[in-house]
C-alpha cells in the first residue's frame, strides 16, 4: 500500500503535467490568434493603407506640369495615391495577396499626369499599325474628353499576344489632340474600374495659385 508521502508526490505530478499540457495548449491557441491577425492585417493592407492615405490628404492629389500649372482630383474612398515624381500622380487599387491569387478581384492603376511625353493622337494612330504587326495589340479609339480646357483622345489597347491574353486587363492611354496639351492619363486594370478612371479624369481641375 503506497504511503501518504507518495500520494502527495504523485498528486504534484499530476499537477505538473496538467499544468504543462494547458500552457501547452494555450501557447497554441495563441500562436494560432497571432498567426491570423498577422494573415489578416497583410491580406488587408491595401484598405489599411487607402484609409490612412485619405485621412493625411483629405482625398484629395496635386500634380504639376513643367509650366507650374497645378492639377488636381478627388480620389475615391476605395483607392490611394502616390506621386512618382512631381508632374504625376498614381491612382490605384488593390487586392491582398490571397484574394490576387485566388479569386479575381477588382484591381487598378491609374496614371495621371503633366509631364511631357511627345505623345499624341497623331502619334498613337500613326503607332497602331505597327503594334498590330509585331505585337498583335490593336489600337481602337475610344472616348473624347475635356479635361481642364484639354482636349484629350482615349484609345484602349486589345489583344496582344502575351500581356493583356494572359491576365484579362484593361489598358487605355489618354493623349492630347495636339503637342499644345499637357495632360495624359493612362489605366491598366479590370474593365470594372473603367468608368471610375474616365470619371475621375473628367474630374481634374486647373487650380488657379496666386
Amino acid at each position: 500500500m503506497e504511503s501518504p508521502a507518495g500520494w502527495t508526490i504523485h498528486a504534484i505530478g499530476l499537477k505538473s503535467r496538467t499544468m504543462r499540457a494547458s500552457w501547452g495548449l494555450g501557447l497554441s491557441v495563441v500562436l494560432l490568434i497571432s498567426a491570423a491577425v498577422g494573415l489578416a492585417v497583410v491580406e488587408y493592407a491595401p484598405e489599411l493603407y487607402s484609409l490612412g492615405w485619405h485621412q493625411l490628404h483629405r482625398g484629395m492629389a496635386r500634380f504639376t506640369s513643367e509650366t507650374r500649372t497645378v492639377y488636381e482630383l478627388k480620389v475615391p474612398v476605395s483607392f490611394s495615391a502616390f506621386r512618382p515624381d512631381e508632374c504625376s500622380v498614381t491612382v490605384e487599387k488593390q487586392a491582398g495577396p490571397i484574394r490576387s491569387r485566388f479569386v479575381r478581384q477588382s484591381a487598378s492603376q491609374m496614371s495621371f499626369s503633366a509631364c511631357p511625353t511627345g505623345a499624341t493622337a497623331k502619334t498613337i494612330e500613326a503607332n497602331a499599325a505597327k503594334l498590330t504587326a509585331e505585337l498583335g495589340i490593336v489600337t481602337v479609339p475610344r472616348e473624347a474628353i475635356s479635361v481642364a480646357g484639354q482636349q484629350l483622345q482615349c484609345y484602349e489597347r486589345l489583344g496582344g499576344r502575351e500581356t493583356q491574353q494572359a491576365t484579362q486587363l484593361a489598358t487605355v492611354d489618354c493623349v492630347p489632340l495636339s503637342s499644345e496639351g499637357e495632360l495624359s492619363a493612362s489605366f491598366v486594370g479590370t474593365d470594372d474600374h473603367l468608368q471610375a478612371f474616365y470619371s475621375l479624369l473628367k474630374a481634374v481641375r486647373r487650380l488657379e495659385i496666386d
